[in-house]
């Protein structure tokens, strides 16, 4: 059995981090290819809650310490089939007998569910509260674990018992607005913190949060923001000079020179920056020349990218700056692994620039009319058709959690999902560290 394992984070309304959500799915020959639950995922509903011998498989990788990078910084909630639940209850409860006996799960439950230390426990709420379900979220309730319920059709199933879990989940891309809005309602009423799930925009996001809602989760994070209007590209024109600079054919220093010294902010932030590139070199670099023959042209080009982006996304949520440095370097993976003309360069600075929309607050077609990016990259982030726009759909079907999606791509460049997720989780490290550098 070979599982995949994503994440997707959960934001409060002023986009910072407050947990992360994982999606898991058996991505073997055997373990993909028909059935329900590739079904529904074909139909765009996120993998939850899948068979037992999955989920246990799932929390064993999670549990690794390879894995560490996708918990960093927040809480991690994992999706549990019932009997795993049950039997995660039963191990902890001296009188409980031997969950074998009942059968559950026992012995083959990983160390993360037998010792509560940074997870969480999403909760199926399919079929209403099977027997024993119920009296074991409590149980695990009182002994400290946070727990997430579940959207489902049968949610009202549960509502006697709202209260007793730390989130309930409102699946807005399952629900019409007047659903949402009512059952919202209903759900604070009862003094229940709501996880708004799907939401597609950041005006969504406003509309949930003025409807009582305190978590959010979906893709309105690679949405430009229509709401507050924020014209960075005003603000941040220096950047913006600079990162024209460096994607042309031939980089003149002594434009570049003129343009960091228009801005002592930008010039400061950006040695700064490079000095951190260059780590090994005894002396401080203290000129664009000097930057330039240490680090070398293709070095020089990655880290003042780097350097713009963060600092464009100064006034975007930290997530955004996240979110863009692993693509970047997800992507640079994979080019590296597929055969024939491709430039890891190219990966690297098309991942890079796919949130270009979201800082600028404008259309991509727009934020990328101020970059001369090649034109392989252009066409990839404009949709069209090339290697680089396939790399690109594979890191966002990975990112999404859309599995068939992952494979019909991964199968184009005959990789395998298990040298992905290691490559997924290596860029999720790096992108950890990066942020950590920018502050």
């Amino acid at each position: 059995m070979d599982i995949a394992v994503v994440r997707c984070p959960v934001l409060d309304e002023g986009f910072n981090l407050l947990a992360y959500r994982f999606m898991y799915l058996d991505v073997s020959a055997e373990g993909v290819g028909g059935g329900a639950e590739v079904e529904r995922a074909v139909r765009g509903m996120w993998r939850r809650v899948g068979v037992v011998p999955e989920a246990l498989k799932a929390v064993q990788k999670l549990s690794s310490p390879d894995f560490a990078p996708l918990w960093e910084g927040a809480l991690g909630y994992v999706p549990l089939p019932a009997d795993v639940i049950m039997a995660v209850a039963a191990s902890r409860d001296p009188s409980g007998g031997d969950p074998a006996e009942k059968g559950l799960p026992g012995e083959s439950l990983p160390d993360f569910l037998l010792h509560r230390t940074r997870g969480g426990i999403e909760v199926p709420t399919t079929g209403g509260p099977v027997p024993g379900l119920l009296e074991a979220c409590i149980r695990l309730r009182d002994d400290g674990w946070p727990l997430l319920l579940l959207d489902s059709p049968d949610l009202d199933l549960w509502q006697d018992h709202w209260e007793d879990f730390s989130v309930v989940q409102v699946d807005f891309a399952c629900r019409f607005p007047s659903e949402q809005r009512v059952l919202v309602s209903r759900l604070c009423q009862k003094g229940v913190c709501v996880l708004a799930s799907r939401v597609r925009s950041r005006y969504e996001v406003a509309q949930a949060s003025d409807w009582g809602c305190a978590m959010f989760d979906g893709r309105f994070l690679t949405e430009p923001d229509s709401v507050g209007g924020n014209n960075v590209e005003i603000i941040r024109t220096g950047a913006l000079a600079l990162l024209r600079e460096i994607t042309e054919e031939s980089i003149d220093y002594r434009r570049i020179e003129h343009v960091v010294k228009q801005d002592p902010a930008l010039s400061i932030g950006l040695l700064r920056h490079i000095n951190v590139a260059a780590q090994g070199v005894r002396q401080e670099i203290s000129s664009i020349r000097q930057a330039l023959v240490f680090l070398g042209e293709r070095k020089f080009r990655r880290w003042v990218a780097l350097f713009v982006v963060s600092d464009l996304a100064e006034s975007a949520p930290r997530e955004v700056l996240s979110l863009g440095l692993t693509r970047a370097f997800f992507a640079e993976l994979i080019a590296k692994k597929i055969e024939g003309d491709v430039s890891s360069d190219e990966a690297f600075l098309g991942g890079l620039l796919s949130v270009l929309d979201v800082l600028l607050c404008r259309t991509l077609a727009q934020a990328l009319e101020t970059v001369p990016v090649s034109k392989t990259v252009k066409m990839a982030l404009y949709g069209c058709d090339n290697w680089l726009k396939q790399v690109l759909d594979l890191v966002f079907a990975w990112e999404r959690g859309d599995f068939p999606a992952m494979r019909e791509h991964a199968s184009r460049f005959r990789l395998h999902a298990h040298s992905l997720q290691e490559d997924m989780v290596a860029a999720v490290e790096w992108a950890n560290g990066m942020c950590a550098v920018g502050g």
